[in-house]
């Protein structure tokens, strides 16, 4: 049996999915049964049951019987705090394999708060006994999507990214590596960094956004300071918008235009180019 947490993030769900697609028993960790995304879960084969990372009471049941246990979550102040539940529960429970999702530029005291929490998490399952993997993702084609209502309203997607080549990674591409690490031997104590097969300029991503839609689309760079005050605007917090920001910079630098063969070389195939991914979701760009 494999658990899956964050099994309706877009990273856990897809896990699932490839996971049931293989015939695996796969259990996913849900907060609410009753919604769509669980729904569908259940539909594909999944056992879903309810719980929560941030209370550990409702770990146990769910890591009865469970061999290796995907860990993800989303960005928030308690997030060392909640893996680090699912990490002591399934250590508890007897689990042998934990892959986690952890993100590009982890290290301990980094600046960046998300990043320090990662290495925090990562430190944590090093020590757990667990045999475990951990993958590191650098910026996501998803976050693309993000962009769809102002493109279709105006041609125009606004950003910090400077015009630095950034190595986008497609989600299900992490997913796929997931899956992988989480059945198959070879990968533990592992550290992936994890990138797309080619490093575009936010201005090259827009022109592939346009070739895909058919219309133009133009990539506006802002200073970060107006970034920062348009996610702040948009209600995110201000410590998450000051890390948002912070990896822009970061990933202006190397880090972000690196690419590697992760994905090529543990799923046995190329990982997906950012022009399949905006030929997939031209309709959402199109006005």
């Amino acid at each position: 049996m494999i658990l899956v947490t964050g099994a309706t993030g877009q990273i856990g769900g897809e896990t699932a999915r490839l996971l049931q697609a293989e015939g695996r028993a796969v259990r996913a960790l849900v907060r609410d049964t009753a919604s769509a995304a669980a729904a569908a879960l259940a539909a594909a084969g999944s056992e879903v049951v309810q719980g929560d990372q941030a209370r550990p009471e409702t770990l146990v049941a769910a890591l009865a019987g469970v061999e290796a246990v995907l860990v993800v979550s989303v960005n928030d102040d308690r997030q060392v705090e909640r893996e680090g539940n699912v990490i002591a529960a399934a250590a508890a429970a007897g689990a042998r394999r934990v892959v986690k999702i952890s993100a590009l530029g982890t290290a301990a005291g980094s600046p960046i708060s998300i990043l320090g929490m990662h290495s925090a998490i990562e430190e944590r399952l090093a020590a757990s006994g667990l045999e475990w993997t951990s993958l590191r993702p650098g910026s996501f084609m998803q976050n693309f999507l993000r962009y769809a209502d102002s493109v279709k309203a105006a041609g125009v997607f606004y950003g910090c990214q400077g015009d630095a080549p950034v190595a986008l990674i497609d989600t299900r591409d992490v997913a796929a590596v997931a899956a992988r690490c989480l059945v198959d031997g070879g990968h533990a104590g592992q550290v992936y960094e994890l990138s797309g097969p080619e490093a575009l300029t936010y201005a090259e991503a827009a022109a592939t956004l346009a070739t895909a839609s058919g219309r133009p689309v133009a990539y506006v760079d802002v200073p970060p300071a107006a970034a920062r005050q348009g996610m702040v605007d948009a209600g995110l917090p201000p410590w998450l918008a000051d890390d948002l920001v912070g990896l822009a910079a970061l990933f202006e630098g190397p880090l972000g235009r690196q690419t590697t063969p992760v994905v090529a070389d543990v799923t046995g195939r190329p990982g997906r180019t950012f022009a399949a991914f905006a030929r997939e979701h031209a309709s959402l760009f199109r006005a």
